[in-house]
């Protein structure tokens, strides 16, 4: 049994020009956390998947990702979640909430049925979001998808993080990235890469 999460990673370049951000920022907050992962924004959160079921996973995705092609977006502004969370938001396209919405559903056909307690006992979710992260053990899913890279963690004072806040919230970012891969990460290694899904180039497309 594993347990991962399914991620977007970038191309190496626009992902050292997003590590950058990540790294100012961080340092300015005294966070840690955020640098502990490399540049990726989530498309499905965590879920558990026996180990016999992996194969068959990576078969239907890599299917799925050959249908896409030159996967490009953008990042326009900075976002924050109270819980002390400072992010840079990925703007959405009808490519990427395709791409979301059919990871969501071929991950349910093999995942195990299990969700974090977080979910079970959480009071910040209602309506059809408390619907979704009951039935997938995920609340950023389907119309609610809110795909961003997370800059600094929630490792810091909540008085350094109204001030970045104060600084960062009416500033306008203006970069392009291309989506590189699917990526599993191991929540229980360190969430290391377990395997890469390559998303197609073709620059004529």
């Amino acid at each position: 049994m594993k347990i991962f999460t399914c991620v977007c990673i970038p191309n190496k370049e626009d992902s050292e020009k997003i590590k950058k951000i990540m790294e100012k920022v961080s340092k300015e907050c005294n966070s840690k956390r955020a640098l502990s992962f490399i540049p990726h924004f989530t498309i499905r959160g965590e879920f558990k998947i026996k180990d016999s079921e992996i194969d068959k996973l990576k078969l239907d995705l890599k299917k799925l990702c050959s249908n896409f092609s030159k996967l490009t977006l953008k990042l326009t502004k900075y976002g924050f979640y109270s819980w002390k969370i400072i992010f840079l938001n990925v703007r959405k396209s009808h490519q990427l909430q395709l791409l979301h919405n059919e990871c969501m559903r071929i991950i349910e056909k093999y995942r195990f049925p299990w969700i974090r307690e977080i979910y079970k006992k959480s009071n910040k979710f209602s309506g059809k979001q408390l619907v979704y992260s009951l039935k997938y053990g995920y609340h950023f899913c389907f119309e609610f998808f809110a795909p961003h890279f997370t800059l600094a963690g929630n490792d810091m004072s909540e008085d350094n993080f109204q001030k970045i806040k104060e600084r960062l919230q009416n500033k306008k970012v203006n970069i392009e990235f291309r989506v590189e891969a699917l990526a599993f990460l191991n929540t229980e290694n360190k969430n290391k890469i377990f395997m890469k899904i390559p998303i197609p180039y073709n620059k004529e497309k």
